[in-house]
């Protein structure tokens, strides 16, 4: 670009970009600055807004790539977790069950009288030996807990019952929890009720 000078004194003149006017270095005088050198201007803070532009969208580009990364990890960690880990599937309580110990009916509550509750559900992943806890609750006291274990893995349908001293079970609310290994915390868990025949 052209060197300019002062219109009053001939002396060097300083170009304020954000002003868009001259200024004197000697004498101070401000002067329009000609329409090729505000055009050059314009035309260099936009190339400098499309570099900065640009260098966002790569930064964003970059975050993006990296979020996608770890939520794909992540979800491969989840899948590798949930494919060696048991866990239970198609929890139900019943009344009764069938040959092959699905359950007949699926219930969440019981009418009076009910001697019997069964719970079945579908282990997966297990091993041989694998241990499972039943607890079952009335009114948040524990009333029954008992343990067994997997035998047969190629048996995915796991149950457990519980059965009255008395003619029926007294109505109120109840809870089944079923717990795999030594966990401290259910794998699953049914509330459920038992409420008077009217």
């Amino acid at each position: 670009m052209e060197e300019l000078k002062c219109l009053s004194c001939g002396g060097k003149v300083d170009i304020n970009e954000e002003l868009m006017i001259g200024v004197c270095e000697y004498c101070g005088t401000e002067q329009a600055l000609p329409e090729d050198v505000i055009e050059s201007i314009k035309q260099k803070k936009k190339e400098q807004r499309y570099h900065i532009d640009a260098k966002k969208q790569k930064t964003r580009n970059k975050i993006n790539v990296i979020i996608s990364i770890a939520v794909i990890i992540t979800l491969l960690i989840l899948i590798l977790i949930r494919s060696t880990t048991p866990y239970l599937s198609k929890v139900y309580l019943t009344k009764e069950r069938n040959y092959d110990d699905t359950p007949t009916n699926s219930v969440i509550t019981y009418i009076t009288p009910v001697k019997t509750f069964f719970v079945t559900a579908t282990i997966n992943n297990a091993k041989t030996n694998t241990q499972i806890t039943y607890v079952w609750k009335y009114e948040s006291k524990v009333i029954n807990t008992k343990k067994t274990y997997i035998n047969d893995t190629k048996n995915k349908i796991i149950y457990d019952s519980l059965m009255s001293d008395d003619s029926t079970w007294p109505a109120g609310d109840y809870r089944i929890e079923i717990y795999i290994g030594d966990k401290t915390k259910p794998s699953r868990s049914i509330d459920f009720k038992v409420n008077n025949k009217k």
